[in-house]
């Protein structure tokens, strides 16, 4: 099953947002203290070595987008919870989601 880190998924959500950006586009996106270029730039190679992102242009000003859409994310992060936390049965979750809504 798919699973990203805090950090791994916030870089996923600022890609959604801007649909394409570069190293420094994504780290202006974090709260301060801003995380290091190197921190940032990790993570992305480990999203690529994912498959869950791409990268184009030149050496040192490469853009990325997603190749997995943040409705995708959200349907695999929903199944992981339901088997996560209520052992793969639908009901369970749906019983609990509909506790939530009073």
């Amino acid at each position: 099953m798919l699973t990203l880190t805090p950090t791994e998924e916030k870089i996923m959500l600022v890609l959604w947002k801007l649909e394409s950006a570069k190293l420094n586009d994504i780290i202006q996106c974090f709260p301060d203290p801003k995380p290091a270029n190197n921190t940032i730039s990790n993570m992305l190679r480990i999203l690529l070595k994912k498959g869950l992102i791409e990268r184009k242009g030149g050496v040192r000003s490469f853009n990325y987008t997603t190749k997995l859409s943040k409705l995708e994310y959200s349907h695999i992060k929903l199944k992981n919870i339901m088997y996560e936390y209520f052992e793969g049965d639908f009901e369970r979750l749906k019983k609990h989601v509909e506790i939530l809504q009073y």
